[in-house]
């Protein structure tokens, strides 16, 4: 009897102890981004949990070895979410010739010990539309050109690996935008056309 309850209290303390931190995951968007324009912001978020000291960003707009027009990364934006409030410091930036079609950069805690709960929003994206009248372009966060992935840094500097699933900017054709714009004007004109109707 004694032997089953010390497995018993073994089990579920791996388990326990296997629930506390889950495995990170970033699912990036499939973002609309206006045609033709500068400073546009697509954000990502983490779930997961797991405490990280720092994180490695590795992303490519477009396809592997394409030499086709992409939108181009600007920056990226840490003062936001997860990061907010904690001194750090941040490396890197936007990379590729003539397109700024990649993106490596760093942040670290500066105090030690100190840790983010990778939970929430992780960073903004920020990207030029400039050049780009429609298409739809791959947003890579793994399997980039860079032939390095994504990762958080954890405690002593090892990698904390993501889940990621990769997602896509779409830049739709002006024309479509305007036909967008003209269905939501005409549901909103019935919507109050059915309240007036109504008050009657």
């Amino acid at each position: 009897m004694l032997k089953r309850n010390i497995l018993v209290g073994a089990a579920s303390a791996l388990l326990l102890a296997a629930g506390a931190q889950a495995a990170l995951v970033i699912n990036v968007p499939n973002a609309t981004l206006q045609p033709n324009q500068a400073n546009q912001v697509v954000s990502l978020f983490v779930t997961g949990g797991d405490a990280a000291t720092g994180f490695n960003l590795r992303a490519q707009i477009g396809d592997n070895n394409s030499s086709a027009t992409t939108p181009a990364f600007t920056s990226a934006d840490y003062n936001v979410g997860i990061w907010l409030d904690k001194l750090s410091t941040v490396t890197g930036g936007p990379a590729g010739v003539p397109i700024k079609k990649y993106m490596q950069s760093t942040i670290v805690l500066n105090t030690g010990g100190d840790t983010v709960t990778g939970s929430g929003q992780l960073v903004n994206l920020v990207v030029s539309t400039v050049g780009i009248t429609s298409g739809t372009f791959a947003l890579k966060l793994s399997g980039t050109d860079i032939n390095a992935d994504t990762v958080f840094i954890g405690s002593g500097g090892i990698d904390l690996f993501a889940s990621i699933t990769n997602g896509s900017i779409s830049v739709p054709e002006p024309s479509c935008l305007g036909i967008l714009g003209l269905g939501a004007a005409t549901l909103l004109a019935r919507r109050r056309l059915k309240v007036v109707k109504v008050r009657r």
